[in-house]
């Protein structure tokens, strides 16, 4: 009887040991597992309540906005380039800081190229391009492409038109999840009492503050890009403006074009031709006397040879006819 009494007290001792090491294993790896309010555990489980939690309060914060995809705003941005050829480049230019200042945009770049010392010492006839990157508000900016006409003959004009009504609203639900499980991640620090459960808080709210920045950060790039449209000019300064042959033309029409502008090119060709040789023409006489010294020196040299060729042979003659002479 002692001997079976005695086993039931190992077996029980046995029993709560092993329950007490299987505690101790659950606290490690569920750290930190001091109760909050009501008996609350910061424990994995608990993560995922709080970020089903702030799901739920961010669908509530959009409202009817995000109820259902056809009640939110389309977020649609817009981007044009425009060709324009100029034969008055500077009256250009300043054509394009009108419309800046009349549809109220801003100009995020520009690039003009084509001016140098040499064209404007030499007098060479040189084409100055520009390049210009405006910001337009979006509600002006069908309105702004049709002024374009005002700066000069319009070549070519496209458009590109991308929806992100999609990627905006999915980049806000998942900003406003993030702000709620920070807001909640706030009140449980506060109520922390433990330095190790409040390192643990503090790291999972570094990281979710990261998340919050980034998603801040793309979020307002888009409404940005939303809100103001890109338009790239290009603007070239030609000597004529292209025309092109209209589709109604004649066969004996499109010829006779063809053959003016033959007789154009062939035109601006000598003209530039004439133009470069009286611009160069100092170093054409520098380096056509070169070779014409030499050959004035060869010739020279050359005559001078027949010279003393015809003296040695009249010389050998003379002795030979004075002894033909009878004594």
């Amino acid at each position: 009887m002692k001997k079976t009494f005695a086993g039931l007290l190992v077996c029980l001792f046995l029993a709560v040991l092993l329950s007490g090491c299987g505690r101790s294993y659950d606290s490690a790896d569920y750290a930190p597992t001091e109760k909050y309010e009501n008996g609350e555990v910061w424990t994995d489980e608990a993560a995922d309540d709080v970020e089903t939690e702030a799901d739920y309060s961010a669908e509530n914060s959009l409202g009817s906005v995000s109820m259902t995809s056809a009640s939110r705003a389309e977020k649609m941005i817009y981007t044009g380039y425009a060709e324009i050829e100029t034969t008055q480049f500077d009256a250009s230019v300043e054509a394009v800081y009108a419309l800046l200042d009349k549809y109220d945009a801003y100009l995020e770049g520009s690039d003009i190229s084509g001016i140098g010392y040499a064209a404007d010492y030499y007098g060479y006839q040189t084409y100055r391009t520009a390049s210009f990157t405006v910001r337009v508000p979006a509600e002006s900016f069908s309105e702004m492409k049709t002024s374009l006409d005002g700066i000069g003959h319009v070549t070519n004009l496209r458009d590109e038109a991308e929806n992100v009504t999609t990627q905006y609203y999915d980049t806000q639900t998942r900003l406003s999840s993030y702000q709620a499980e920070a807001q909640r991640l706030r009140e449980m620090l506060a109520e922390a009492e433990t330095v190790t459960d409040m390192i643990e808080i503090e790291a999972r709210l570094s990281e979710v503050t990261y998340y919050i920045d980034s998603l801040t950060t793309t979020l307002n790039t888009l409404q940005n890009q939303v809100d103001y449209s890109t338009l790239y000019i290009e603007l070239m300064e030609v000597a004529k403006i292209t025309v092109q042959t209209p589709v109604t033309a004649t066969y004996w029409e499109q010829m006779g074009e063809g053959i003016m502008q033959s007789l154009q090119s062939v035109g601006e060709f000598f003209s530039d031709l004439l133009m470069w040789i009286v611009v160069h023409l100092p170093q054409l006489v520098v380096i056509l006397a070169i070779p014409g010294c030499v050959l004035i020196v060869v010739l020279t040299t050359v005559k001078r040879g027949k010279k003393r060729a015809q003296k040695a042979s009249s010389a050998v003659v003379k002795p030979a006819e004075s002894e033909k002479k009878p004594d």
